[in-house]
């Protein structure tokens, strides 16, 4: 585990900040938890850190256990191979133990 990077439990990239920031308040109007924080691209939560961005060169220093990318941004491999690259299992920061039932694909999730 990286000590520099950013932990979130839901990250969601897009080609621009506002849709992203949309996407953003279209999960949080699902949740059933408090608010804690909430600004502009943030939401914390007692049990999640969820957090919207314009992807850039800027986003390489966040790990997250779920990511929902833009339709947008799949054109690039480049890009999604650095979005991919940070995702990292649910038990990564807990135990430690492997699941063998993990398949990273159901925690990457695609909108327009």
């Amino acid at each position: 585990m990286s000590l520099n990077a950013m932990h979130r439990n839901i990250m969601i990239y897009s080609d621009t900040k506002e849709k992203a920031v949309n996407k953003l308040q279209s999960i949080v109007s699902e949740l059933n938890e408090e608010i804690l924080i909430n600004r502009s691209g943030f939401i914390q939560t007692p049990t999640k850190a969820i957090e919207a961005r314009k992807f850039s060169d800027y986003c390489r220093g966040y790990r997250y256990t779920r990511v929902y990318v833009d339709i947008s941004l799949t054109n690039d491999p480049e890009t999604m191979g650095w979005i991919l690259m940070k995702l990292v299992p649910p038990f990564y920061y807990k135990d430690g133990q492997y699941d063998d039932d993990y398949n990273w694909e159901d925690h990457v999730i695609y909108f327009k």
